[in-house]
C-alpha cells in the first residue's frame, strides 16, 4: 500500500512540475510557431514536430516490429531504442533493472511487466507525449529530464536559500550587464573559414592522405588502455585497443565494418557503424561546411574561461548540431549532435583539447565523448600523431577469425588450486545443472558450484527448468569473481560472495544422454 501511495506521489509531483512549465509558457504573449520548439530553438535552431510514426527511415524496422510488448514507443527506430532507454535511466538516476526484470548476469526479460515501476514509466511517457502535443504543438519541449534532473522523485519544493535573482533592467541611460554578443556582421561561413586557416590552411589540409594515432583509450570506468588508430582518406579506418582480456580490433574499408576479438569476428551495422564514423571518418571534424545543408550563427558563449562562437546547423538527414569555435584561436572546441526522438532531444558531445602542430596541421591530442550511453563515454589521449605515413590498405578489411585453439582440457579436480591454475583458459567440466544458485545458474561439480553467466544471445528461460538436476558438460573460459574489492589478484578459497564461473560469450552446454 505504501509503495502504491509513493508512486502516486511521484506521478503527482511530476505532473505539478510539468504544469508549472506549461503555465509559464502559456503566460507568454504572441508565441510564434518556432518558439514552441523551446528545446532546440533556445540553441539557435528550430525543432522538428513530433512524428513518431514517421521517424524511422523506410529501410529500418521499428521497435514494435522487432521487440515484444511495445505499447508506447511504437514507430521508434530500432537504432534509437538503446539511446532512449539510457536517456530515461540517466534522467531518473537509475539503472535498467529499476524498471526491467533481470534474472542474473545479462539475463534480461525486457518484455516482462512484473515491476510496477515499468507500468509507471509507461504512464509518464504518455503524459510527456500528451503535454508536448497539447501545449507545444508536438515539439519535444518537455522530457523526463525536465522534472527529474537525475532524481527518481522530482523536486517540487524549492531548496533554500533561493538563488540570487537576475538584476532588473537598469533605468534609462544606465547600461545593464549583457552577455557577450557576436560581432556585428560575423557570419557562420566566416567562422568556418577562420577554422580552416587555424588548422593550417586548405592547401595543407588537402595534402593529408593518411593519419596514424598512438595513445590511450579510457571508457566510463576511467582505466587507460593502449590504443592505436589508422586512417586513410576519405573513409577508411582501423582501431585497436588492448585489454587484460585481449585485443579488440575494429575496421571499416569504406564498404563494410567489422570487429574482431577473442569472441570471434563480427560485421558491425548501425547504430554502431554511425558512432564509429562520427569519430574516425578522415575529414569528419576538419571539413565541416560540406556536412551541413544549412548553417547559422548561434551567438557567443563560454567554455570554461574561453569565449566561443557557436554555429547551429542541420545535416541532409535533418539532424541538428552545434559547433563551438574558440573566438581567439578559431579552433573547434566542442561539437554537440542532437538526436530527435518522440520523448526527448538527446545530446551527444565531443570535446577537442590539446591542439598541437603536426607537419603544419593543428590536431587535437585529446578527444572526449560524453553521452547518455555508457558505452560511448570515452577519453582518447594521443601521445603521437603522424601524417602521410604508409598504411597497408589490407588493415581495413575484415580479418579472418582467430585460429582454433587446442581442445579444452577436462578438469578432473575442482579444488581451488586446480581451478585457479586454469583461470582465463578454455576448460570443460561435467556436473549437474541447477537454476537455483544465488548468483545465477550453475553446474555442481562434486560439491563446488561453477556458475554460468548469460548474455543476450544466450538467455536463460523456462525451458532450462527441465534440465534441473540433469548431468551436463560445459565448455568455456573459466573466470573468477571476487566481490570484496573488485580485484582478481588474490584468490583465496571462495566465500559466498566469490565464485568461479564460465564466461558468458564462450559457454557451451551439452546435456549428457540419459
Amino acid at each position: 500500500m505504501k509503495l502504491k501511495v509513493l508512486r502516486l506521489l511521484v506521478a503527482a509531483l511530476s505532473c505539478a512540475s510539468v504544469m508549472m512549465v506549461i503555465t509559464s509558457v502559456r503566460a507568454q504573449k504572441s508565441v510564434s510557431n518556432s518558439e514552441f520548439a523551446v528545446s532546440l530553438s533556445s540553441l539557435g535552431m528550430v525543432a522538428l514536430a513530433q512524428t513518431p510514426a514517421t521517424t524511422a527511415p523506410s529501410q529500418e524496422k521499428t521497435v514494435d516490429q522487432t521487440r515484444k510488448n511495445i505499447q508506447v514507443l511504437k514507430g521508434l527506430p530500432e537504432s534509437q531504442l538503446g539511446t532512449v532507454m539510457n536517456f530515461v535511466a540517466a534522467s531518473l538516476g537509475r539503472r535498467c533493472d529499476f524498471c526491467h526484470v533481470n534474472k542474473g548476469g545479462n539475463n534480461w526479460v525486457w518484455e516482462a511487466d512484473d515491476k510496477e515501476e515499468k507500468i509507471t514509466a509507461r504512464s509518464m511517457m504518455r503524459m510527456v507525449l500528451a503535454i508536448n502535443k497539447d501545449n507545444f504543438r508536438g515539439s519535444t519541449a518537455v522530457s523526463c529530464y525536465t522534472c527529474h534532473r537525475g532524481r527518481t522523485l522530482p523536486l517540487s519544493i524549492p531548496l533554500l536559500p533561493l538563488p540570487t535573482p537576475l538584476p532588473r533592467p537598469s533605468a534609462a541611460g544606465q547600461p545593464s550587464p549583457t552577455p557577450a554578443s557576436t560581432p556585428a556582421g560575423l557570419t557562420a561561413d566566416q567562422v568556418l573559414a577562420k577554422y580552416t586557416d587555424a588548422l593550417g590552411g586548405q592547401a595543407t589540409i588537402d595534402k593529408m592522405k593518411t593519419r596514424v594515432m598512438i595513445g590511450t583509450y579510457a571508457g566510463i570506468n576511467g582505466q587507460e588502455l593502449p590504443y592505436e588508430v589508422y586512417m586513410t582518406a576519405p573513409d577508411k579506418f582501423y582501431s585497436k585497443v588492448t585489454t587484460q582480456q585481449g585485443v579488440t580490433e575494429r575496421g571499416f574499408n569504406g564498404t563494410a565494418a567489422w570487429e574482431k576479438s577473442a569472441r570471434g569476428v563480427n560485421e558491425l551495422m548501425n547504430p554502431v557503424l554511425d558512432d564509429l564514423k562520427s569519430m574516425f571518418l578522415f575529414f569528419r571534424n576538419i571539413k565541416l561546411r560540406e556536412q551541413f545543408t544549412g548553417i547559422r550563427m548561434g551567438g557567443k558563449e563560454k567554455i570554461g574561461n574561453r569565449d566561443v562562437y557557436v554555429i547551429a546547423g542541420r545535416t541532409a538527414d535533418q539532424k541538428a548540431e552545434r559547433l563551438f569555435f574558440d573566438a581567439e584561436t578559431g579552433l573547434l572546441l566542442r561539437r554537440i549532435a542532437y538526436i530527435q526522438t518522440p520523448i526527448a532531444v538527446i545530446p551527444e558531445q565531443i570535446d577537442f583539447e590539446d591542439y598541437r602542430d603536426v607537419d603544419g596541421v593543428k590536431l587535437p591530442f585529446t578527444v572526449k565523448v560524453a553521452s547518455v550511453e555508457p558505452g560511448l563515454v570515452s577519453t582518447r589521449k594521443y601521445s603521437e600523431i603522424k601524417l602521410n605515413v604508409p598504411v597497408d590498405d589490407s588493415k581495413f578489411n575484415m580479418s579472418p577469425a582467430p585460429a582454433k585453439s587446442s581442445p579444452a582440457p577436462e578438469l578432473s579436480s575442482v579444488d581451488d588450486k586446480e581451478l585457479q591454475r586454469h583461470l582465463g583458459e578454455s576448460v570443460t567440466m561435467h556436473g549437474r545443472f541447477s537454476l537455483r544458485g544465488k548468483t545465477g545458474p550453475f553446474i555442481l561439480v562434486g560439491t563446488r558450484p561453477i556458475y554460468l553467466e548469460a548474455v543476450s544471445s544466450f538467455i536463460w528461460s523456462d525451458t532450462y527448468a527441465k534440465m534441473e538436476g540433469r548431468k551436463v558438460r560445459v565448455t568455456g573460459t573459466l573466470r573468477f569473481a571476487h566481490y570484496e574489492n573488485g580485484s582478481q589478484k588474490s584468490l583465496p578459497a571462495a566465500r559466498p560472495s566469490d565464485h568461479f564461473y564460465f564466461e558468458a560469450e564462450t559457454a557451451r552446454i551439452e546435456l549428457t544422454p540419459l
